[in-house]
């Protein structure tokens, strides 16, 4: 594990160091007025940092990771399947539902298959999640996503 992780780690930073190059040959601008490189140069920067601390971590750190299961494999494609399929009906049911009946049931899916919790856990986590994502998406940024036939 800590040989891959060495590879995995000098990989990324590979990578992260083509996108800062390249976006060094675009403009960067400045804080208040970015340019085309300023976001790229901030994510090879970040994508750099992370690769670092992987690198290090598994070059300083004799121990191994323990590693973490999510049960038998069956249960977890079954799973994977669920969150699919999940995320494909929130792409066609979000312009007939709207952003906030379909978010907030897409969350409800999730809280009770993926991770099972009880009914009131779920529905209060839900409606808090996507009562946040209104206030960021709609009042916040002020995005016009789909309200659906109700209206919401």
């Amino acid at each position: 594990m800590k040989r891959k992780d060495q590879i995995s780690g000098a990989f990324w930073l590979l990578v992260a160091a083509i996108i800062i190059w390249q976006s060094l040959e675009l403009k960067i601008g400045s804080y208040r007025s970015p340019g085309s490189g300023y976001i790229p140069l901030a994510v090879g920067i970040g994508m750099g940092i992370v690769s670092l601390i992987i690198i290090l971590r598994a070059t300083l750190f004799i121990h191994a990771v323990p590693t973490v299961t999510i049960g038998t494999p069956a249960a977890a494609l079954k799973k994977l399947g669920i969150v699919v399929a999940g995320i494909f009906l929130y792409a066609v049911l979000f312009n007939p539902l709207g952003f906030t009946l379909s978010t907030f049931l897409f969350l409800v899916l999730l809280f009770k298959s993926v991770e099972p919790q009880r009914w009131p856990t779920a529905i209060l986590w839900a409606g808090g999640a996507t009562f946040l994502a209104y206030l960021l998406f709609c009042i916040t940024l002020q995005c016009e996503l789909p309200r659906g036939f109700w209206g919401i």
